[in-house]
């Protein structure tokens, strides 16, 4: 499984993606048991929801970073188990 997509997340980028794709940031955050989460992942929302979308994604520090866009969530979790 690989991504759709990728590149640098920036709101452009954002509302390029078509609803329902799932956005992974490559900007990562500790989890407990010493592993590590994307600091932002999420379902691409509606495009009149994204504006909201996209200060969360501020908020993960994930922008103007790169980033993954895979069809579903069920293929981020495959694609990140081959990791």
């Amino acid at each position: 499984m690989n991504p759709l997509n990728y590149g640098k997340l920036t709101k452009r980028f954002l509302m390029s993606l078509e609803t329902g794709q799932y956005l992974v940031s490559n900007v990562h955050e500790p989890v407990g048991g010493g592993g590590y989460e994307p600091s932002f992942r999420e379902v691409v929302a509606p495009p009149e929801q994204r504006p909201e979308q996209w200060l969360r994604i501020k908020a993960a520090y994930a922008y103007g970073r790169n980033c993954d866009v895979l069809a579903s969530e069920d293929d981020y979790a495959a694609y990140s188990g081959r990791l």
